[in-house]
């Protein structure tokens, strides 16, 4: 499964088969397209019933480094994270991500050192 239809499939609890529909009706893009624009999936995913509520744009932090800062803030809310073409979710202190759906800690290991380049909070 893709990293997008994976992600906002997590953040709005709709089958990833029906994001990845939406995806390719609203984008024009085939199933086999590795990324999708954040100008296709943001707007996807608040016709999907999900509410951005904060924005971070270049936080020039690791993923790891801006997780820890979540949590040491009590943030428990979802947050869409992008990382070079790449899109996870985070979540109380864990990483949700199309390889690891559990947020086992997998992702963290895998992404923990990448930058974050955009972050997007989402309200259900």
């Amino acid at each position: 499964m893709k990293c997008v239809p994976f992600a906002l499939s997590y953040l709005t609890g709709k089958p990833a088969d029906d994001v990845m529909a939406s995806l390719q009706e609203d984008g024009g893009f085939s199933s086999r397209k590795l990324c999708f624009p954040r100008s296709v999936y943001i707007p996807l995913l608040e016709k999907l019933g999900a509410k951005i509520t904060a924005r971070v744009v270049s936080p020039r932090m690791t993923v790891k480094r801006w997780a820890a800062l979540r949590a040491l803030h009590g943030d428990r809310a979802p947050w869409l994270i992008r990382i070079s073409g790449h899109v996870m979710v985070y979540r109380d202190g864990a990483l949700y991500d199309n390889g690891d759906p559990s947020g086992t800690g997998k992702a963290m290991e895998q992404s923990g050192k990448c930058r974050v380049t955009h972050a997007w909070q989402v309200a259900a």
